[in-house]
This record gives C-alpha cells, sequence and structure tokens, in this order.
C-alpha cells in the first residue's frame, strides 16, 4: 500500500510541477515532495513499526488532501495573473512595514501559553493514570513518551 501512496504522490508532483510552470518553489509541489519524502522513510521504517500498512481511506485522504491544495493554489494563480490590482505591484519597490496592534500580539501570546499549559496539564494527567508519581517534569515527559 506504501507503494501506491508513492506512485500516485510522484504522479501528483509531476502534475503540478508542470501545472505550476516547473515553478520548483510552489508550495503545492514542495508540500508533494514532503509526503514523498515521508512515505518513503515510512516504507524503510515499516519494519521498526511492527509492519504497520496503511488503508486505501488513507491513501484517499492524502490525495484529495493534496489534490484540492494544488487546485487552490493553481486558482489563486490564475485569480492573481488576471487581476491588474495583485497583492504585489511589479514596479512598486517600496514596502509598507506590517503593524500588528499591541492587543493582538497580547492575545496571541495568551492563547498559546493557555494551550501549552493545558498540553501540560494533560500529558501529567496520563502519566499519572498510566502509573507515574514522581515530581520532576522531566522524567515525566519521558514516561510519557515512552508509553
Amino acid at each position: 500500500m506504501y507503494f501506491v501512496l508513492l506512485i500516485i504522490l510522484i504522479l501528483l508532483s509531476i502534475f503540478v510541477f508542470f501545472l505550476n510552470k516547473k515553478d520548483l518553489l510552489s508550495p503545492s509541489l514542495i508540500s508533494c515532495l514532503v509526503y514523498i519524502f515521508c512515505t518513503i522513510f515510512a516504507i524503510f521504517g515499516q519494519d521498526t513499526w511492527n509492519n504497520i500498512d496503511i488503508s486505501w481511506k488513507l491513501i484517499g485522504i492524502v490525495t484529495v488532501g493534496l489534490t484540492s491544495f494544488c487546485f487552490g493554489e493553481f486558482v489563486i494563480r490564475k485569480i492573481l495573473k488576471n487581476n491588474n490590482n495583485s497583492v504585489i505591484k511589479k514596479d512598486d519597490n517600496h514596502l509598507e512595514p506590517v503593524h500588528i496592534e499591541k492587543w493582538k500580539v497580547i492575545l496571541a501570546i495568551a492563547f498559546i501559553v493557555v494551550e501549552i499549559l493545558l498540553l501540560f496539564f494533560e500529558i501529567k494527567r496520563i502519566s499519572q493514570v498510566m502509573g507515574f508519581n514522581d515530581s520532576n517534569f522531566l522524567k515525566m515527559f519521558a514516561f510519557y513518551r515512552e508509553k
């Protein structure tokens, strides 16, 4: 099944490469190449993972997801090409600085801190359920990774 996914990803990458006029830095091509890279390592690591095989459902999800991403990039490229009011004007070398309001930065940082705390408490809860009773955080994370 890994080889089927690999062949589909290679064909999709070739199609995207020519669709984007041989643009090697196209986000959709880079995404396809990353999936190819991961699939190759999954094939090599199959013995390490106790011969876990993938299903047709996973192949379909990856294929539909990448195809949707590639189609979205293609549509945006066509819209920007046909639109004279593009995001970046070719004759304008001056870029305006991006100003982000202070409250938005504080809100983003607070959200990240809350997410980290929730993740930490969930790891602590799972470790305690699995039998870890030490107060050392590094040992707790090591215990969590092993289980």
